[in-house]
């Protein structure tokens, strides 16, 4: 009797854009997969947010690239050499699970006094304030995620990140850093996809 042999990650993610094509659109907008199908249902972000990586990484694979990430999480601390307070963004390609990150200057100190602290206090753990023209509220604006109402609220809206794919360079004399200016969201229109796909 003859055994099967299992499908490999490569060709399960081909054959997933395939179906996904032969049925619909897929693109990339501002970050976000896409999938539309020809009979108008919406995707589930459940599925997206499951399958996406996979269907990214098979385009990619497509195009001759693995200029591309998603974000996971973040920490707090003191970095260079001035210890200065610093956001740090933790990613991953999509093509090689490579860990990589950003680095941003925030502040972990009360701006004005509350009922939680003085000024120049600590704030609570894994909160922060972004500077008004500061980096990482460029980068924020670029992913076009909704600002919270305070600039100190921004630790409850990280994980608007998730479901988001960059592309950015990593900086050649840090390796696994990417360099914060061109750190952007990836876009692929639909009709980019599907002419790649058909070579």
């Amino acid at each position: 009797m003859i055994q099967a042999v299992p499908p490999t990650d490569i060709q399960l993610q081909k054959s997933l854009l395939a179906r996904l094509l032969k049925h619909g659109s897929v693109a990339i907008e501002c970050g976000r997969l896409v999938v539309t199908p020809n009979n108008g249902k919406p995707v589930p972000q459940k599925w997206l947010d499951e399958n996406g990586p996979n269907v990214v990484s098979q385009i990619l694979k497509e195009l001759g690239t693995d200029d591309a990430y998603y974000y996971f999480g973040y920490s707090l601390g003191k970095h260079g050499e001035s210890f200065a307070s610093g956001l740090t963004l933790h990613f991953k390609s999509v093509m090689t699970d490579e860990s990589l990150y950003a680095m941003f200057n925030i502040e972990l100190t009360r701006i004005r006094a509350t009922k939680y602290g003085k000024v120049g206090g600590k704030l609570a753990k894994g909160q922060f304030h972004v500077q008004k023209h500061g980096a990482f509220l460029k980068f924020w604006d670029s992913s076009g995620a909704v600002r919270p109402k305070s600039n100190t609220e921004f630790h409850k809206r990280m994980g608007n990140l998730k479901p988001l794919f960059f592309t950015g360079q990593v900086n050649q004399g840090k390796a696994g850093k990417l360099v914060n200016e061109t750190l952007k969201p990836l876009n692929m229109t639909a009709k980019k996809v599907a002419a790649m796909c058909k070579k």
